[in-house]
């Protein structure tokens, strides 16, 4: 997809939730976006879902140079499929079975409850 595609979607984002912000990158949609936490912190947060459902749906991915991280670690089942996410899972618990670096920044240590993660 080029990135002239990717931008206008982007854009379209930003204007139907009246945001006064230009993205910056659209890697991961990691753009900058200004906001006011009290008045506009669940817009936000809408807005950036959407965003990275769109870069996924597009074959882009919910990273970039800051990596996964709490705030974007379950859009990862839907960029590489719940198995690799499984995998890399096992693989953590392995080398730290006490869950002692990091834990779950880039995969939950344990699978989300019912209703921790919003609709895809």
């Amino acid at each position: 997809m080029e990135i002239s595609t990717v931008s206008s979607k982007s854009s379209y984002h930003s204007t139907v939730h009246n945001f006064p912000t230009r993205t910056t990158k659209l890697t991961s949609c990691s753009g900058i976006i200004l906001y006011n936490k009290k008045t506009d912190f669940h817009k936000t947060e809408e807005l950036v879902h959407r965003m990275v459902k769109r870069a996924i749906e597009m074959e882009g991915t919910a990273t970039g140079e800051h990596g996964v991280g709490l705030v974007k670690r379950d859009y990862l089942p839907h960029e590489v499929g719940e198995t690799t996410v499984d995998a890399m899972r096992r693989l953590k618990l392995a080398f730290d079975p006490l869950c002692l670096l990091n834990c779950d920044k880039i995969v939950r240590a344990q699978l989300p409850k019912q209703g921790e993660v919003g609709e895809w």
